[in-house]
């Protein structure tokens, strides 16, 4: 009897840490634990290789440091205005190589190389490598 009972309650125990992971309760959790979840969310995406569609944000960015050189698609999530300077001493005298403007909603293609910065003064997106799987 013992034994059946210890069964019963191991199976109980069992099925009922799934059902305890997808009742979540974020409202009751501490913004240190939510950024502490948020830190493991993105580690395990990390660690999946879900980096292909990136969140990036208003910031200034050195590409070969900060980014890598390519050639990306921008989705905007809100309209975005960015700079394309030649390199820093062209950054810090503001005269950019390019001026892009992309609304919220659409799509805009930004080719970057090494040396140049790339300065987002307003809005954020998803940036996508366009280089097709098959390319080097």
């Amino acid at each position: 009897m013992k034994r059946l009972f210890a069964i019963v309650m191991a199976a109980v125990m069992l099925f009922s840490i799934p059902a305890f992971a997808a009742d979540l309760d974020l409202s009751s959790m501490t913004t240190e634990e939510l950024v502490a979840l948020q830190d493991s969310i993105q580690t395990e995406l990390n660690s999946r290789g879900y980096n292909k569609n990136d969140e990036i944000a208003t910031g200034v960015f050195v590409v070969g440091q900060d980014i890598r050189a390519g050639i990306f698609s921008y989705e905007a999530i809100e309209d975005t205005t960015l700079f394309v300077y030649e390199n820093s001493e062209k950054y810090n005298s503001r005269e950019p190589l390019s001026t892009i403007l992309i609304f919220k909603g659409q799509n805009g293609t930004i080719s970057l190389a090494d040396n140049q910065v790339m300065e987002i003064v307003s809005g954020r997106g998803r940036l996508s490598d366009d280089k097709p799987s098959w390319a080097p």
